[in-house]
C-alpha cells in the first residue's frame, strides 16, 4: 500500500494512522508484548512526537517493546544519536514494557555483538519477529545503515553488523533478514531528494554496479518469503450436485451447462452452479 501526500505534514499524518492501527491491531489479537522497530534520521521526528501523545486505548503501551533499526556510534547524550532523537520525542516517557536501545557508545564490532545477544535472548528460538518496522530511505536508496554495494547486504547469518564509516560516523544495523522478519515494514519517505530514489525502488532499478539498493533487496527477500508462506492455491466451489470439485481456478465441470442433446460432463452430477467472485450467478439442472 503506498500513500502520497503534498507535504510532510500529511505523510505523518498517514504514517501515525497506520502505525496505531498494526501497534492496536496485533494487542487485540493476543496477548503478549508489542515490538516496533524504530527508525533514526530527521523524517520520523513529527511521527514521534505525535505518537507520544496517544492514550492507552489508541497505542498499547504497557505492552509496547521499543528497538531500532540502525544507531550510529557514538553516545547516547550525542545529538547525532538515534536513542537521544527518540528520547527527546517523547516515546521514552510512556510507561513502556521494554526499550532495547543499540549500544552505540561500544567500540563497534562490540555494539553490535552485544545488540546481538539482546535480540537473541528476546527471541530465544532464533526467528526474530517484530511487529512493526519503520524504515527511512536515503537518496541512494540505503536503508537503516545498510549501504549500495557493502557486503553488509549479504550478512544472512548475522543479526547486527557494524558498518564502516559513513558521514562521519561508523553505524549499527539490523541485517535484511531481520528486517525481513517483521509482520509490517513502513517506508517514511519526505523530500524532493528521494523523490527518485523511490522511483528506481518501486521500479526495480539497480544501485551503482548493478546490484539491487539495499530497499529493493529487502522488497524482494520480503516478497520471496511471502511466496514460501503462502498457503496453495484453493480448489475451484464445490459442485452442488456432486460435491466433487474442480481444478484451481476453474469452475465446476467447466460451469457450463451440456448442449442440447448431449450427457452432462458427469453423469451424477444433477444440478451445477456457476460462481463468480464467490456469489451465485446462475443455476441450472443436469437430467440423467
Amino acid at each position: 500500500m503506498i500513500h502520497v501526500r503534498p507535504d510532510a505534514e500529511g505523510v505523518t499524518d498517514a504514517a501515525l494512522r497506520v502505525v496505531k492501527a498494526v501497534l492496536s491491531g496485533r494487542a487485540r489479537r493476543g496477548a503478549g508484548p508489542v515490538r516496533l522497530v524504530l527508525s533514526g534520521g530527521r523524517t520520523p521526528q513529527a511521527l514521534y512526537r505525535r505518537l507520544s501523545l496517544c492514550g492507552e486505548d489508541e497505542v498499547p503501551w504497557s505492552r509496547l517493546q521499543l528497538f531500532w533499526g540502525d544507531e550510529r556510534c557514538v553516545s547516547k547524550i550525542d545529538p547525532r544519536s538515534n536513542y537521544g532523537m527518540v528520547r527527546a520525542a517523547g516515546l521514552l516517557d510512556r510507561p513502556l514494557r521494554g526499550v532495547y536501545a543499540m549500544p552505540g557508545e561500544l567500540p563497534p564490532p562490540e555494539g553490535a555483538l552485544q545488540y546481538e545477544r539482546d535480540l537473541r535472548a528476546v527471541f530465544p528460538d532464533g526467528s526474530p519477529c517484530f511487529d512493526l518496522t519503520i524504515l527511512g530511505l536515503g537518496a541512494d536508496g540505503h536503508i537503516a545503515s545498510l549501504l549500495p554495494g557493502s557486503s553488509d547486504l549479504a550478512a544472512t547469518d548475522r543479526w547486527v553488523v557494524a558498518t564502516e564509516e559513513y558521514q562521519g560516523t561508523r553505524r549499527l544495523s539490523l541485517t535484511l533478514p531481520v528486517l525481513a522478519s517483521s509482520c509490517h515494514v513502513l517506508f517514511l519517505v519526505t523530500g524532493e531528494d528521494k523523490a527518485e530514489a523511490v522511483r528506481a525502488v518501486l521500479g526495480g532499478a539497480s544501485a551503482a554496479g548493478g546490484s539491487p539498493s539495499p530497499a529493493r533487496a529487502l522488497l524482494d527477500l520480503i516478497g520471496a518469503r511471502a511466496e514460501r508462506r503462502a498457503p496453495p492455491p484453493s480448489p475451484g466451489p464445490r459442485c452442488p450436485g456432486c460435491s466433487t470439485r474442480p481444478p484451481p481456478g476453474r469452475l465446476p465441470h467447466s460451469g457450463r451447462p451440456p448442449p442440447p442433446g448431449r450427457p452432462p460432463e458427469q453423469s451424477r452430477c444433477l444440478r451445477l452452479t456457476e460462481f463468480r467472485d464467490a456469489g451465485t450467478v446462475r443455476e441450472w439442472t443436469h437430467h440423467q
